[in-house]
């Protein structure tokens, strides 16, 4: 007896070999969308950590200009920067290396009370700022800042003198406004004498 089937079942013979061009186009689409993903992680994670890494450095950038800011205007010598109530810190013209500058007199304590005073120069188009301590100071380390978009020590007022900076991260393409910002603010009590 012989079973006849209405259908022709396919065989191993009549098999067809290879892919369709729509399997090969979906096949190709799957991994263009599983490579495009693990690159826009990549990115991601890679943008995420430029900006930590660019915060932190304001940061550190920020704590050390503070320090020198605290440190200063604890030292002030009251009766040179400072000669009446509503009186401003001197300022010093430009040189050939520096912008104008804004002059502290301090008080060394512990080298006999000797005068000495640090130049704070502010630079607002390069973004940088400089202090340079006269000769006679007992750090006359030069520093100098990165990225300090504004400064300034204001006059006396109330009995207090107030300096302030603001730090801006500088993007490549030149956005003065765009950027992480950090502001420091150090503000110390004046006694006139």
């Amino acid at each position: 007896m012989r079973l006849v089937h209405p259908r022709e079942v396919a065989s191993v013979k009549g098999a067809r070999a290879g892919f369709t061009v729509l399997e090969v186009l979906l096949a190709l689409s799957l991994t263009v969308v599983v490579i495009g993903v693990m690159l826009g992680g990549v990115v991601a994670f890679t943008r995420a950590n430029t900006a930590a890494t660019a915060l932190e450095s304001l940061n550190v950038t920020a704590k050390v200009l503070e320090n020198y800011l605290q440190r200063d205007l604890r030292s002030l010598s009251r009766a040179l920067t400072f000669t009446r109530p509503g009186s401003c810190p001197e300022t010093v013209p430009a040189t050939a290396h520096y912008p104008p500058a804004t002059r502290l007199w301090l008080l060394d304590e512990y080298v006999s009370w000797v005068d000495y005073y640090v130049d704070y120069a502010w630079d607002p188009e390069k973004g940088l700022l400089h202090r340079a301590v006269d000769l006679n100071g007992p750090d006359a380390i030069y520093r100098r800042f990165e990225n300090v978009a504004h400064f300034h020590i204001d006059c006396l007022r109330g009995g207090q003198v107030v300096a302030t900076a603001l730090l801006r991260e500088r993007l490549p393409d030149g956005d003065a406004r765009a950027g992480q910002q950090v502001e420091v603010r150090v503000s110390s009590a004046v006694r006139m004498r």
